[in-house]
């Protein structure tokens, strides 16, 4: 079983025999099944300018050649071969693996961590952000949860414990890591419905934990001030999990900063409890959608791909894959990189969201760095073709000069990297 794999169902154990090759979560990252296919359109850009670039330089190195061949033959040759060496693609080709590898570098010391140097551009090109709410805009803590209902036995803790310590959900990662201390039982025929729940047998009783009507739980409901997570035993209702969720630091300016340039929307699997709050840090154009299930949140990016918008996904990867997978941009929130989705571009340490805006800015930036290289590896090869053509350039002086171009687009793209990343405080 290679790190990264996703196990479907009940929890399992497993004894670890070899130490992890980090190449095998980079494979499954970039296998062929979560790729996106839409490809580079600077990469492609770069290799057309590369190709005719090419052409281009035969053709005026031939008709150099026959200009001076009327008149001098060694300047013929020595013209020819100086084109041909000075003239190099190369500081075209490497402009962009080097300005996103660096990007990525930078980036990942920061816990911004993208699947391919295509993210990259990818994220520079959005003009639409969707969030998710539960796990991606709000954090759980353990001491932000509380039993309302019959007084809980011990047993019942024991059955509760198990089922929930089966899913990585981040509710039910709360009640598991509340009831940590207590006994765990085996579970049998677990299953988890998105957006729902999740159910199994747990010492031979069915125990369900989730919304309100997943476990048909009928009597008047509570305020609609918090999260709730219900609990039937035996199709027995015992009580309710209320939930205080947390708002990331930072979450308001980050909205601020993102509102002045993109489109923001919030697609949240909760009902409408959070409205008001939400309204309060999100602009009035944004659009606020609660009770999405999975499939809804994946229609509603499609209609707006159909509608010609950029979109970028920030989810926490669970309930949220469809999304992530079939956005432009997929962001996978986390507070914990053991746990994360193959379908998305970027994973995001929950813990630095507060500089998500910065992280844009600095994948857009990176596009300003790029056509600024190109520009200078052009202005190079055009004044070494006017001296070559001229025939003032020897082919000794070229063959010193055609690998200085390469080093000057990696210490400009580097330098340069460094110099933004700075600036925006990475």
């Amino acid at each position: 079983i290679y790190a990264g794999g996703k196990q479907k169902g009940s929890s399992i154990e497993l004894q670890v025999k070899k130490t992890v090759e980090q190449s095998y979560l980079t494979q499954l990252w970039n296998h062929e099944s979560f790729q996106k296919p839409e490809q580079q359109h600077i990469s492609l850009l770069a290799d057309t300018i590369s190709k005719y670039f090419t052409i281009a330089i035969i053709l005026i190195a031939a008709l150099t050649g026959v200009y001076w061949l009327r008149t001098d033959v060694h300047r013929a040759l020595m013209s020819c071969t100086a084109i041909l060496i000075i003239a190099c693609p190369c500081a075209l080709a490497i402009t962009v693996p080097f300005t996103f590898g660096s990007v990525m570098r930078i980036l990942g010391r920061n816990n911004f961590f993208l699947r391919n140097a295509a993210a990259v551009e990818a994220v520079a090109r959005i003009d639409s952000i969707v969030f998710d709410k539960t796990g991606t805009i709000t954090s759980h803590h353990v001491d932000r949860i509380q039993w309302e209902g019959s007084p809980l036995t011990e047993y019942q803790k024991q059955l509760i414990y198990s089922i929930a310590s089966q899913s990585i959900h981040p509710k039910s990662k709360m009640v598991a890591e509340l009831f940590r201390h207590d006994r765990r039982l085996p579970v049998s025929q677990f299953r988890e419905f998105a957006g729902l729940g999740i159910e199994g047998f747990v010492d031979g009783k069915k125990v369900m934990l989730g919304s309100k009507d997943f476990v048909k739980h009928h009597t008047p409901a509570p305020a609609h001030d918090q999260s709730r997570l219900f609990v039937s035993v035996n199709d027995h209702f015992l009580g309710w999990f209320r939930i205080n969720e947390v708002i990331r630091p930072g979450l308001p300016e980050q909205i601020r900063s993102l509102a002045n340039r993109f489109r923001l929307f919030l697609l949240s699997g909760d009902n409408g409890s959070d409205e008001r709050a939400m309204l309060e840090m999100f602009p009035e154009k944004s659009q606020l959608h609660f009770s999405q299930t999975p499939v809804q949140k994946l229609q509603f990016i499609q209609e707006l791909q159909a509608s010609g918008s950029k979109v970028m996904m920030v989810g926490d990867g669970l309930n949220d894959s469809g999304a992530l997978k079939q956005s432009d941009v997929g962001v996978a929130v986390t507070d914990n990189l053991h746990q994360f989705s193959p379908a998305c571009d970027v994973i995001m340490k929950g813990d630095g969201f507060g500089r998500f805006d910065r992280f844009v800015r600095f994948c857009r930036s990176s596009i300003n760095i790029v056509w600024f290289t190109f520009g200078i590896s052009l202005l190079y090869n055009v004044i070494g073709i006017y001296f070559a053509v001229r025939g003032e350039l020897s082919p000794m002086v070229a063959a010193i000069l055609m690998p200085i171009s390469s080093i000057t687009v990696i210490v400009i793209t580097t330098l340069a990297s460094r110099w933004q990343a700075k600036r925006l405080g990475f």
